[in-house]
């Protein structure tokens, strides 16, 4: 059975990821996510997500409330979420990190 993985990163701390959590289902790590955000912005400007396709990865790219952009990501593969985020990573900081 494969598990959804749920990711966070933000600009404030140079895009340095974490894995909030696993999850059995889709709509699981939805709704973890969604809890997440109301850490980052209103709840009115919380995206639903209610027609989502889920092909491998679901990366949300929002601006938190103090303007600072923000990543989730929903995977079923870790490796390729977290390389997602030291992409950002090197671009804010550079390729010698």
């Amino acid at each position: 059975m494969k598990k959804y993985k749920l990711y966070y990163a933000t600009e404030e701390n140079c895009f340095e990821g974490e894995k909030i959590g696993e999850f059995k289902t889709l709509q699981e790590a939805i709704a973890c996510m969604r809890e997440n955000m109301k850490d980052d912005m209103d709840e009115k400007d919380i995206p639903t997500f209610a027609h989502v396709v889920f092909e491998k990865q679901l990366s949300t790219y929002l601006e938190n409330a103090n303007g600072y952009d923000i990543v989730y990501i929903i995977t079923t593969d870790g490796r390729r979420a977290r390389s997602t985020i030291a992409e950002m990573r090197r671009e804010i900081i550079g390729e010698n990190f």
